[in-house]
């Protein structure tokens, strides 16, 4: 949870550009001010919902990692305009169908990583215990992590237990029992190989053996992205 003095209040839901989202085949957004269609590649996602949330951190941040979570909850929007200042929230959210919802700018702390906020960008996901994620959720998220690579410096791949850049997921920051170490299997990964402090809760299997699972398709679904935006894929 962030305690920063400087907080930025909720402002009125804003698109990208119509030019921006064309190039990249969301199609025409209709006629908005110029000053509000514009877009920062570095601060938001053109092809996500910008949805501002009350109390956001203005801490400014260099981001190394996606991070995946899971809401525990099939809610559409788990922030939603009524949230207030304090408790923890991420730089996405996920829904299980549509857009992503983008609730903090990219360059700015999130509060959903605890001692990782400084490097990461955060998305929680909608799904309960036992779901994976859906075909939505896997192409949202590789795009998220395709524009991270592309926008914000995130480097191209997968995180392991010694080098936690690139796409990540809460699990390697928590400490808890997940089964004997295996390193080719990502879902026994935690703090006790990693070092990491991403939650003050033991044991929370956030976001699942089911996501983690999906991993490598997300990575793989983001390099299709990469090389249709102009970047490099791995």
């Amino acid at each position: 949870m962030e305690t920063e003095d400087n907080l930025i209040g909720r402002r009125v839901l804003m698109l990208g550009s119509a030019a921006t989202a064309a190039s990249i085949g969301l199609g025409a957004l209709g006629a908005l001010p110029e000053a509000e269609a514009a877009v920062r590649p570095r601060r938001r996602a053109a092809f996500a919902v910008w949805d501002p949330i009350t109390g956001r951190s203005t801490t400014a941040m260099s981001p190394k990692r996606v991070t995946v979570h899971i809401a525990v909850t099939r809610s559409d929007d788990i922030y939603g305009p009524g949230k207030g200042p304090g408790g923890s929230y991420a730089h996405f959210y996920n829904p299980r169908s549509g857009a992503p919802r983008q609730h903090q700018y990219l360059d700015r702390r999130a509060a959903a990583d605890l001692n990782g906020n400084a490097r990461s960008i955060s998305v929680e996901h909608a799904g309960l215990d036992g779901d994976r994620m859906t075909d939505t959720q896997l192409r949202n998220l590789a795009k998220i992590f395709a524009w991270a690579v592309i926008h914000c410096g995130v480097p191209n791949r997968i995180a392991t237990v010694n080098d936690l850049r690139g796409l990540a997921w809460h699990r390697l920051g928590i400490d808890g029992n997940f089964g004997r170490f295996d390193r080719n299997d990502r879902t026994t990964w935690c703090r006790k190989q990693t070092g990491a402090v991403w939650s003050n809760s033991t044991g929370k299997l956030c976001p699942t053996d089911k996501f983690i699972r999906q991993i490598p398709t997300v990575y793989s679904k983001a390099q299709y992205w990469l090389k249709k935006w102009g970047g490099r894929p791995g």
